[in-house]
């Protein structure tokens, strides 16, 4: 699910799903939407507990070509690429959504499963001929206990360029926001991934790390790790660094995967007849062409170029950078495992000239 700062539509991506709590942001939508030509609506929760609810506000506001007929399938077959809109896209506000999750809690889960798929499908394959769709689940008591969702919608949390009269951004809820964007990404992480690069470590003969600006700090911390767990490691660059020979294992931290001297470090892999490892937010890249092991951070990124990055409340590239850190985290103690560590050697193996 792509998730970003609620400046909704003034970024690039053109559609979402959120649910906001309270309506102070209600009058950025309006105005952004307008801005962008986006047909905005607001559905009455408090009149909405059924699937026949539902649909009819939808068929009424959204006026499309064919009825949905009460029917699930339907519904999810009309708002596919929303083709009749003659707008940009569709704003959709839910008001009070928790009574139909509270009153009819299995027809809610289909109908939010269908709105998480429509909008995935559209960031995955890109097709800019389709309308744009954001979908906000709006509640105003924050005491509420919320029925547990089949997905993690995360929160519309306010932006100082977003609504001239929501310049402060809550710290609890801007936390929240940025947990909830680590926690789900990491756990979307292959954990099949994760075992083959942990297989190809465990058998190098020397491991050599890589990377550039923060992504290359949060690997030289994973060599310091690894080094902590005994094994022969070099960060490359570094002018203590040895040569890279066959039998070494090369990883790499990139989320673009494109950086130029990453690619080339890469090329000089392949003809050295080492091992390429790629930790990465974009699979589609000339160095993951050549790894032999990726393990893909399903992140955002401004220099992936990735269809499917998913967004965050994070700015940049710092949701890659931070999961690639609990990555490397989450690694190190899997190895300590595996390897039957003692963590009493560790700190023993620690710098002592500090």
């Amino acid at each position: 699910m792509r998730v970003f700062e609620a400046t909704l539509l003034t970024q690039p991506p053109k559609s979402g799903v959120f649910r906001m709590l309270g309506s102070e942001l209600i009058n950025g939508l309006k105005r952004h939407s307008q801005i962008k030509n986006y047909q905005y609506i607001e559905l009455d929760g408090k009149q909405i507990s059924s699937k026949a609810d539902i649909l009819n506000a939808l068929e009424t506001t959204l006026n499309p070509p064919f009825e949905f007929r009460d029917n699930w399938d339907a519904f999810a077959s009309e708002i596919k690429g929303l083709a009749w809109i003659k707008s940009n896209g569709v704003t959709i506000v839910y008001k009070d959504f928790t009574v139909f999750q509270q009153t009819n809690p299995k027809d809610f889960e289909i109908f939010t499963n269908i709105i998480y798929r429509n909008i995935a499908s559209r960031q995955y394959y890109s097709r800019t001929q389709d309308a744009g769709l954001f979908v906000i689940f709006q509640y105003d008591d924050e005491n509420v206990e919320l029925p547990k969702m089949n997905y993690s919608i995360p929160f519309l949390i306010p932006s100082p360029h977003f609504d001239d009269e929501s310049r402060q951004i809550s710290t609890s809820r801007l936390t929240s926001g940025i947990i909830n964007d680590l926690s789900r990404t990491l756990t979307q992480i292959d954990e099949d991934e994760i075992e083959a690069l942990e297989t190809a470590i465990l058998d190098a003969k020397r491991i050599f790390v890589a990377g550039k600006g923060r992504s290359g700090l949060q690997m030289r911390a994973f060599a310091m790790r690894l080094m902590h767990l005994g094994l022969t490691v070099h960060v490359v660059d570094d002018v203590t660094t040895p040569s890279l020979q066959s039998g070494d294992l090369l990883i790499i931290g990139s989320g673009s995967g494109r950086t130029a001297s990453l690619v080339r470090y890469a090329e000089k892999c392949e003809t050295l007849g080492a091992k390429l490892a790629l930790i990465t937010g974009n699979r589609e890249s000339p160095i993951a062409e050549k790894a032999d092991a990726i393990v893909s951070i399903p992140a955002s990124n401004f220099k992936s170029g990735s269809a499917n990055a998913t967004q965050s409340t994070l700015i940049m590239g710092s949701l890659f950078e931070h999961t690639l850190g609990l990555l490397c985290d989450l690694m190190t103690i899997q190895l300590k495992a595996k390897l039957d560590a003692d963590e009493s050697d560790m700190n023993h193996r620690h710098a002592n000239l500090e």
